[in-house]
């Protein structure tokens, strides 16, 4: 590039440089009017500038935030002490495997889980799992966790419907104590949640009937720590994991069986499509059809535009791109659906056109 530093330069490679621009220039003038086939003058540049807006349009809702999720593989740096407290830090997972025969040692389904935790620092979100039963963060799965300022709880409802989920207050204190009635207790017969030393909280129906699927939760296994999918760890000492019930109480710190696997992956969340809601779902899809109804219309417009098979093409290749990119990007997930929807608003907005044209008069 030729600037203020061009003194300094031998007058054979200056001759180069200008030699360089000249071809450049050239190769721009004739390559321009083929590749427009939008037709040419004041028309041409509006319409190109629209093409160039709802491309940019479509890459920023696509894409954003424009942040990379790849695979992960991450060493363990899970710690156990002596005394069967656990060490955790944003690179650790540690694997329980409950015992067989729990349902039974269990019987009488008043459940309660006890959890005592010490954070290494405030202000873990995400929620920052202390303990789950579930692979990803989107289906319905066992979890008590940090979300900044609250005790997050969640429990699975019953035939794969979702889950349900509490949140409450966790206060000023270094440590966390929290007990977790599955079933209720004496006086309730809902969920019921105590946090450092509080008055427990009855835990509003989420599920339909106070149906939660609680005999699943005691298959395991457990988590500590990471999951597979979401990097949302919790970062601390876990002191107490105790699952109580039917007169029996079982540490499970120190009587279950551990894994601490070195190393582990953690995958991307793209890998577990969310549910949606119907309104955002449609919001998404109404989206997706007239964003490339607009760029269908802007390519087949004009006085000399491409053939439609052409316009077709560069429509399909623009949906391919963005769906390959959702595959890298995080909170993106990437549809079938979605490409379908594309292809179709890019039909009807190429077939536009040729429409109006026909019902104008002569």
């Amino acid at each position: 590039m030729i600037d203020g530093r061009t003194s300094q330069l031998r007058p054979r490679a200056i001759t180069q440089q200008a030699h360089q621009l000249a071809v450049s220039a050239t190769i721009s003038y004739r390559i321009w009017p083929a590749s427009t086939e939008l037709g040419s003058g004041v028309d041409a540049r509006v319409r190109w500038t629209g093409l160039w807006i709802v491309t940019l349009l479509h890459i920023v809702v696509y894409w954003y935030p424009l942040s990379l999720d790849l695979p992960r593989r991450l060493d363990n740096t899970a710690v156990r002490l002596a005394n069967g407290a656990w060490d955790l830090d944003d690179t650790s997972r540690v694997t329980i495997r409950l015992p067989e025969a729990l349902p039974d040692m269990l019987p009488d389904g008043a459940y309660t889980i006890t959890v005592e935790a010490r954070p290494a620092r405030s202000g873990q979100g995400g929620p920052a799992r202390l303990v789950s039963a579930g692979s990803d963060p989107y289906h319905a799965s066992f979890m008590i966790g940090l979300d900044y300022g609250e005790v997050v709880v969640r429990l699975p409802c019953d035939e794969g419907s979702g889950d349900a989920e509490w949140r409450v207050a966790s206060g000023n204190g270094t440590d966390l104590f929290i007990k977790l009635w599955l079933n209720g207790n004496e006086s309730a017969s809902r969920p019921m949640l105590k946090v450092n030393g509080r008055t427990p909280l009855e835990l509003q129906d989420q599920c339909g009937g106070d149906q939660q699927a609680v005999p699943a939760i005691l298959k395991g296994p457990w988590t500590l720590g990471n999951v597979k999918s979401g990097h949302r760890p919790f970062s601390g000492r876990i002191m107490r994991l105790e699952l109580a019930g039917g007169g029996r109480r079982i540490d499970l710190l120190r009587e279950a069986t551990f894994e601490t696997p070195t190393p582990f992956w953690i995958w991307p969340e793209r890998l577990y499509q969310p549910e949606t809601g119907e309104e955002q779902e449609t919001f998404a899809t109404l989206w997706h059809f007239l964003g490339f109804l607009a760029l269908g219309y802007l390519l087949a417009s004009g006085p000399a535009p491409p053939a439609a098979g052409r316009a077709m093409l560069i429509a399909a290749a623009l949906s391919a791109i963005l769906f390959a990119g959702k595959v890298f990007i995080a909170a993106r997930h990437p549809s079938i659906a979605d490409l379908l929807v594309n292809l179709g608003g890019a039909a009807t907005g190429i077939l536009l056109p040729g429409l109006f044209r026909r019902k104008l008069p002569a």
